[in-house]
């Protein structure tokens, strides 16, 4: 079934090049379609006010801790009013692509693209121990993968057989294993034990399922 095609939030607090970007483009759609946005929710006077002084406090924001501050709320206005105008462009728009596009935001797409294969091989994973017990995970992108799962043998690994989307432990196993699934590819455990070896696998999954696992990468907790 398709989807109603909306404004795409493209844009994150974290990332502020890509709202000053989204800034200006909306400032200029908004302005040059004067005529089918009229009354946008936040108008583009105040807009351009509020990049204004988005552009003052990012050249004060090395200025200590009141700089800092200073950017991090400029920067929230900047994302609530792209948010409030998104909504008015959606309703004006009413799933029209063109009508997204001449405000300046971009459109979502309307069809969801759905995997018609598992994720392709996944790598080592890299595995490094902190003090206090952590144990931080990372790998590589796996290429199809939508989530990223992990598993963690409190000793030397094993097959992990996986049918129907169903990872399974085999019975006669006596190595502790510890799964974590649906995750990112960057994640943090903790509260192991000191001093012991562990093994790490990463395989990566989809809406089909669950991709082939990665060698083991050993590393000793601290």
């Amino acid at each position: 079934m398709p989807k109603i095609i909306s404004v795409k939030i493209t844009w994150k607090i974290k990332a502020p090049k890509t709202i000053h970007d989204i800034l200006i483009l909306v400032i200029s759609g908004l302005t040059q379609y004067v005529s089918i946005f009229s009354k946008p929710t936040v108008d583009v006077n105040t807009l351009k006010g509020i990049k204004a002084d988005l552009d003052d406090k990012y050249s004060k924001r090395t200025n200590g801790e009141v700089g800092k501050k200073d950017y991090a709320d400029a920067l929230k206005k900047a994302d609530e009013a792209l948010r409030k105008n998104a909504k008015y462009v959606n309703e004006i728009a009413n799933g029209d692509e063109t009508v997204i596009l001449k405000s300046g935001y971009t459109p979502t797409k309307d069809t969801a693209q759905q995997a018609t294969t598992v994720p392709a091989q996944a790598g080592v994973p890299d595995a490094k121990a902190t003090l206090g017990g952590f144990l931080t995970l990372n790998c590589d992108e796996i290429v199809g993968a939508t989530s990223y799962t992990y598993l963690i043998f409190f000793g030397a690994p094993f097959a992990v057989p996986i049918t129907d989307d169903f990872i399974t432990v085999p019975a006669e196993s006596t190595i502790k294993l510890l799964i974590v699934g649906g995750g990112k590819r960057s994640i943090t455990i903790k509260g192991l034990s000191a001093g012991q070896q562990v093994h790490v696998q990463v395989l990566g999954h989809n809406s089909v399922g669950y991709g082939p696992i990665g060698a083991a990468f050993p590393v000793f907790t601290i």
